[in-house]
This record gives structure tokens, sequence and C-alpha cells, in this order.
């Protein structure tokens, strides 16, 4: 009886040691674990029945998107007796897909736990063997092998010719300069009713690539950044100071300028 009464202990100690204190801001979406920021879970697509959620690294870039879909849109054999919506989760960079199968009573913590516990995000970016490990254990699909972390070197000798070049934004009338080189222009537009900004940015050639919108009437909103060629939308924070300058910086540091 001493040692059953013991063994329960100790299992009850190791529960607490490995347990993770994950709190979420509902009003920013910011998740932290044991008291360190690690990721954003926004809402978004919002309806009376049904919202979608969108993981966002500390920089609100997406890495993947988890959308609330019917269940019976899914195969009998994966649905089983689960009733109501689902969250069809697809990771941005490999669009490996795994559902998620909420309780009737989670809630956006819930959530933010489930996604904390597996360790997703690593550093800004999705760890694989997590993912991996993730998709599999919850009978995901694997399209795509997630490539390793990237590993940010400090190159710290000037004379390096190795070094990368940073990107330096300057704008002159509508034109958009990266290094003093010409590489887009745009139109910016603000509505007089809802003050709401909208920015329509072109690559060199013309071509609309971008459009950029922020709620005016909201302090602390963010850009949505729309990417023409695929129709989806990123966060991107909002830089009060230079924030035309900060939106080209982000889009030509991620090749769409």
């Amino acid at each position: 009886m001493k040692k059953l009464i013991t063994l329960l202990l100790a299992l009850c100690f190791i529960n607490i040691v490995n347990s993770q204190n994950v709190d979420i801001d509902k009003s920013t979406g910011l998740v932290k674990v044991d008291d360190k920021e690690c990721f954003y879970l926004i809402k978004t697509n919002k309806t009376f029945l049904t919202t979608d959620f969108s993981l966002q690294n500390l920089n609100k870039e997406e890495l993947a998107y988890l959308k609330s879909t019917d269940v019976n849109t899914l195969p009998w054999d994966e649905r089983g007796n689960y009733q109501g919506m689902f969250l069809k989760m697809t990771f941005i960079a490999t669009t490996n897909t795994v559902n998620i199968f909420p309780d009737a009573f989670d809630g956006i913590k819930q959530l933010a736990k489930r996604l904390a516990k597996a360790k997703l995000v690593i550093d800004n970016q999705i760890d694989p063997k997590a993912e991996r490990l993730f998709v599999i254990s919850n009978n995901g699909k694997i399209y795509k092998e997630p490539a390793p972390m990237q590993v940010i070197i400090n190159n710290t000798n000037p004379n390096s010719n190795s070094a990368a070049i940073s990107s330096n934004i300057s704008i002159k009338a509508n034109n958009i300069y990266n290094n003093d080189e010409f590489v887009g222009s745009f139109k910016k537009s603000v509505d007089s009713v809802t003050n709401n900004t909208t920015v329509n940015i072109y690559n060199k050639d013309g071509a609309k690539v971008v459009v950029a919108k922020r709620q005016g009437n909201i302090a602390d909103s963010d850009w949505d950044v729309i990417i023409v060629a695929t129709n989806k939308t990123n966060q991107v924070l909002y830089n009060s100071s230079n924030p035309l300058e900060k939106l080209f910086k982000y889009l030509v540091d991620k090749s769409l300028l």
C-alpha cells in the first residue's frame, strides 16, 4: 500500500514538473508559455457558428492555418462518431495537414495549450520534427517532408564577400527603392468615413503583387497583407514609425518585391 501511495505521489510530482503554464491574451492572440512569448493564435473569418485560426510567429508571419470545417466533408472512417465542426490545420511551408477534433466546450485557450504542448513553434519557426510527430500522431497527411530549421549566422566581418546586403527602403513620390534600386510602386488611399487605409503595391514591371489594408479606427491594428498570386492573407506588424517603409521592407525581405 505504501509503495502504491509513493508511486502515485511520484506520478503527480512528475506531472506538475512537466506541466506548462499556457496563457493567451484574447484581445491580441499572443500565447505565452511559462511567461515566455511563443506565438500568436489569431481568430479569422469569424461567423456566428464557426471561427478559423491563424498560427503566427512573433513577427506575425503565418506558419499554419486552421480552418473550421464541417465533419460531414470527411470520409466515414476519418470522422467516426464525431459530430459538428473540426479544425483542418495546414502547415504553410509544407501543406501537410492534420484534423483537430476539439471537445464541444473547448475554447481558444485549450487549442493554444494543445499547440504549445506539441512544441511546434521554436525560434519563430515550425520545428520540423515536432510538425512531423504532430501530423503522424494525429493521423494527418504528409505531403512534403519539413525542411530543417534555418540557422541564422551573424557574420561580423565587414570585409566578407559573403555577407548579405540588408534591405534599405526609400520612397520617392509613389516609387519604392531598395538600396537606391527601383523595385516597385504603390497607390495609397484612405477612406474618408472609416479611416481605413488601403495600399496597392506593384512590382517593377507594373504588376500588382500585394494589397495591404489596415483598420484606421483601431489603434493597435496591424496590416492585413493579401498576396495577389495566392490570395492568402498574412498579418504584418504595423510600425507607427515609417509604416510604409517598414511594410515595403517586409515585402522585399520576403522576395515579393
